[in-house]
Parts: structure tokens; C-alpha cells; sequence
């Protein structure tokens, strides 16, 4: 069983992973959950590029209040366990970058990371948000379930 700590496995999941599950809340205060694409900015936060027409967006517009769910590559094996998979839930709030100079070390950083968004990153709706984590609850596989604070995630 790997034994990394909690804060390197967190670092290790955001680094590996180039998406995620983000959830968010609605009017009624309902859960919405959508797949969505991250990079990270220099202090290490998530960068999310999102379309002004998602439902995600519209949330996030009247409560900031978000959770990014990352999740270990599966082992493709025959037994693979799906609950041993690590998994972080980066939680706190997102918010528009609106500073022509963060905007544009976003849009590097995200193209660095998703070429494929060079078709869409300069269209007028999609706009950088960026995360601030407040707190992360990682789950490493069974009983090894961690809190911890969102500079875990810091560079």
C-alpha cells in the first residue's frame, strides 16, 4: 500500500489530474455537479475557464461556494478496488479574475496544460475563475481520511 503523506498525495492528485467534478449550488440551494477542466495558477490554486452560459456559472454568480473533487487514475486491473482510489475535495469559493495581467498568466497556464482550449479560450462568454481552496478532505482509500487546510495545496 503506497503510504505518501496526506498533503503529498493531495499535491500529487492536483498536479496529475487535468479535470474534475465541481460542484456547485443553485437558487434553491440544490447541488449541481459538472465536469470541468482546471490548471493551476503560480500559488497553486485551481484556474478554471468557464462559459458564462453554463449553469455552474450562474451559480457560482449568486454563491461563490464551490467543491472540486479530483480522483486517482483507476487501476485498470481485473480486481482493482474502485473505493481504494485516492480522491480530494478542494472546497472554499471561485471567483472571476478581472486584472488584465492575471487573466493573461491564466491563459498560458491553461493552454500549457489543454491545447485543445485554443479554440474556445478567446470567445467573449468564457471567462478565468480562480479558486480559493479553503479547506481539503482527502480520502487515500479506507480509513485514511484526512482534513486538511487549503495551503496543503500551496506550491
Amino acid at each position: 500500500m503506497n503510504q505518501e503523506t496526506a498533503e503529498t498525495c493531495t499535491k500529487r492528485l492536483f498536479a496529475e489530474n487535468r479535470e474534475g467534478a465541481l460542484a456547485t449550488l443553485d437558487e434553491n440551494g440544490n447541488p449541481l455537479t459538472t465536469l470541468v477542466t482546471y490548471a493551476a495558477s503560480k500559488q497553486g490554486e485551481p484556474l478554471l475557464l468557464l462559459s458564462q452560459l453554463a449553469r455552474h456559472t450562474q451559480n457560482l454568480k449568486a454563491d461563490p461556494r464551490a467543491s472540486l473533487l479530483i480522483i486517482d487514475a483507476l487501476d485498470n486491473s481485473s480486481n482493482a478496488d474502485m473505493q481504494a482510489r485516492a480522491r480530494a475535495s478542494l472546497n472554499g469559493t471561485l471567483a472571476p479574475l478581472t486584472e488584465t495581467a492575471s487573466i493573461a498568466d491564466a491563459r498560458a497556464r491553461f493552454l500549457a496544460r489543454h491545447p485543445a482550449a485554443k479554440t474556445y479560450v478567446d470567445f467573449a462568454d468564457f471567462k478565468f475563475f480562480v479558486m480559493t481552496v479553503a479547506d481539503i478532505h482527502l480520502v487515500q482509500g479506507f480509513g485514511r481520511i484526512k482534513n486538511l487546510p487549503g495551503s496543503a495545496l500551496g506550491t
